[in-house]
Order: structure tokens, then C-alpha cells, then sequence
């Protein structure tokens, strides 16, 4: 007996934020050296305006062209932002694995900027979903939170304490944002993305790796502060060398290689670190997902979202239901690495 994620469900906010809308937001933005910058690499800026060039720097630090940011009627939700847009992205999944609602047992909500710690995201869900006698909890490891959580439902269901979990991953970034603090700014948006994992005699998730390694030096978050982050080049390596061995831990516990694996989707942190694991790992372009460009950086729905999106065919890359192995891993701040190999 083992599980498989049956149905997943995503949800972006309707307004999407290009660059030069950011620029609007950033309050300190060091033009002339972004100017400088893109002018050794054969940019005219000359011929651009400051949003124009703003938007050629993002892209060529991070290779984001777009994110989406929560609407008003988000904003003013009395369940709040993070909560609606987890119930929205989870009713997707619901209706993708075609199951009744109250079928869901088990409800684990990954996330780390809940609008309150009592009651938790995941209680929200449940009232929102109108699921009643279901067990459910918060998980908070960052952006390996929708991993880690796939791997505690796995858990659970191989222990026979559960049957039909429903895992959520959300994250409401713009409120948490330093916009004076451009080089982390341009990174991040807000979505949601959920899954459906159930009891089956079949193949799907195959094995989970996880480790911590403290280290809050170089991205940390206070409650109720904003998202910090430092280290450039070190945290960009750092997160390579992570996603790669936690990938390679999690096949270790498996039949499988690298090789083996259909296509990789990794933690869309950065359009270079994405670039810098696919050299690594030895991959084709077929075989790496990157949705960064048009979503940014959602945190711990980030890997969520690009998982629904690769079910859904939204990224143009071979899936067959029910033959796929996917490796999927991601480093999260603090730090937290993990992996998860399964067949979808």
C-alpha cells in the first residue's frame, strides 16, 4: 500500500504585475549600475526608459518578466488572503481528482505567511471547504512546504491514519514585502497550489528525502516582518548543490536514476539556479519544468503550482497520466532541503 497524488489545483490572482509595474512600487532602485550592467552585455539603454530598463536588469538577474499579485476582494477577506487563495486552488484539486469532498480525512496546509497563527490555515480550509470531522494542521518549512507536506501525507497514509489527504501550499508575498529592498522584491508573487493524495495499491510516491541545516543568515522572515534576504552568488549555489543532492538522496531510495526520471521540477526560485541544476543533473531542456518567468517566486506554492501546471499541459512538456516519474525538489530558507520522487 502506498499513495498517489490523483488531482491537483492551482490558483493565481487576476492581476498580473509585469516589471515596469513593479518599478512603480520599488522605492530605491540603483539605476546607474543596472545601466552600466546591461550596457556590457550589448543592452542600448540609451533608448530606454528607467521602467524599460528595470525590466531588462529583473530578467537578467532572475528571469522573471511577470508575477501576480492579490486583488482587492483577497485582501479584504474575512478568512484572509493566504486561506482564500488555498480554498481556491483546493476545490480545483478536488474537482481534478473527482472525489467527493468529504471524502478528505486529512488536511495539511503549507505556508509561512498565514494571516493568524489561531486559528490555523488549515481549520480555515476545512470551513471554507464545509468539511467537517476532518484532522488537519499548519506546516511551516518554507518553501519546501508543499514537499515536506506530500511526504507527511504519504506518511500517514502508509500508516493507515489516513486515506484521502488534501495538501495545500499558499503564499501572500506582496504583503510581505520590503519594497526598498529591490534585489528581493522582484522575486516573489502570490498563489496557490493544491493536491489530492490517496491510498492506492498502485505506483506513486516512490520515496521523500528531507534535511535542515541552520543557517538563517541569508534569508530569514520575523513574524509579521518582511522577507530579508542576502548572500547572491553564495545562497545561488548553495541552492544548486542542495536541490541536486536532495534529489539524488531521494532516488537513492529507489530503483530509479536520474536518468530514469521523465522531467524534473524544481523549487522556481531563480531562472539561473534552475539553469545552473539542469547543467548539473545533466538534463535536457525537455526534461526541466521552469514556470519563473511568467509567475516569479511563490514561496512554498511555487512547486505546487508548477506541478498542476505541468499535469495540465500549461508548460509544453511530455506528460502521460499514470507512466510519468517526476522528480520534484526544493531548498527552502532557514535552510530546508527536500525531494520527492513518484510517479503522477
Amino acid at each position: 500500500m502506498g499513495s498517489k497524488i490523483i488531482g491537483t489545483g492551482s490558483f493565481l490572482p487576476s492581476t498580473k504585475i509585469t516589471n515596469e509595474d513593479l518599478y512603480e512600487k520599488i522605492e530605491t532602485f540603483e539605476y546607474d549600475r543596472a545601466a552600466l550592467s546591461l550596457s556590457k552585455k550589448g543592452v542600448d539603454v540609451e533608448s530606454l526608459s528607467k521602467a524599460q530598463v528595470f525590466d531588462k536588469w529583473v530578467q537578467q538577474v532572475c528571469g522573471i518578466e511577470n508575477r501576480y499579485f492579490a486583488t482587492e476582494d483577497l485582501v479584504n477577506s474575512e478568512f484572509g488572503v493566504n486561506e482564500r487563495m488555498g480554498f481556491l486552488a483546493a476545490e480545483k484539486a478536488i474537482a481534478d481528482a473527482g472525489i467527493d469532498k468529504n471524502d478528505i480525512d486529512t488536511i495539511i496546509f503549507a505556508t509561512y505567511s498565514p494571516a493568524k497563527l489561531i486559528p490555523n490555515s488549515a481549520i480555515y480550509a476545512a470551513h471554507q471547504l464545509d468539511i467537517k470531522g476532518t484532522q488537519g494542521f499548519t506546516l511551516n518549512t518554507a518553501c519546501s512546504g508543499f514537499l515536506d507536506s506530500l511526504g507527511v501525507a504519504d506518511a500517514k497514509i502508509q500508516a493507515g491514519q489516513s486515506e484521502t489527504v488534501l495538501v495545500i501550499a499558499s503564499e501572500f508575498m506582496s504583503g510581505n514585502m520590503n519594497y526598498g529592498d529591490p534585489t528581493t522584491a522582484i522575486l516573489f508573487g502570490d498563489g496557490a497550489g493544491a493536491a489530492i493524495v490517496q491510498k492506492t495499491e498502485g505506483e506513486g510516491i516512490l520515496s521523500y528525502y528531507s534535511e535542515m541545516d541552520f543557517s538563517p543568515e541569508n534569508i530569514t522572515m520575523d513574524y509579521a516582518g518582511t522577507l530579508k534576504m542576502g548572500g547572491g552568488p553564495n545562497v545561488q549555489k548553495r541552492a544548486v548543490n542542495a536541490m541536486s543532492g536532495a534529489l539524488n538522496n531521494a532516488l537513492a531510495k529507489t530503483d530509479k536514476e536520474v536518468t530514469d526520471l521523465d522531467v524534473v521540477i524544481p523549487h522556481q526560485a531563480n531562472l539561473r539556479i534552475i539553469t545552473q541544476l539542469q547543467k548539473k543533473l545533466k538534463l535536457s531542456d525537455e526534461k526541466m519544468v521552469a514556470t519563473i518567468q511568467d509567475m516569479g517566486n511563490l514561496g512554498g506554492a511555487t512547486s505546487a503550482i508548477a506541478l498542476d501546471k505541468y499535469r495540465k499541459g500549461v508548460v509544453d512538456y511530455k506528460y502521460n497520466k499514470g507512466e510519468t516519474l517526476v522528480g520534484m525538489t526544493v531548498v527552502g530558507g532557514g535552510y530546508t532541503y527536500s525531494s520527492v520522487v513518484m510517479y503522477i
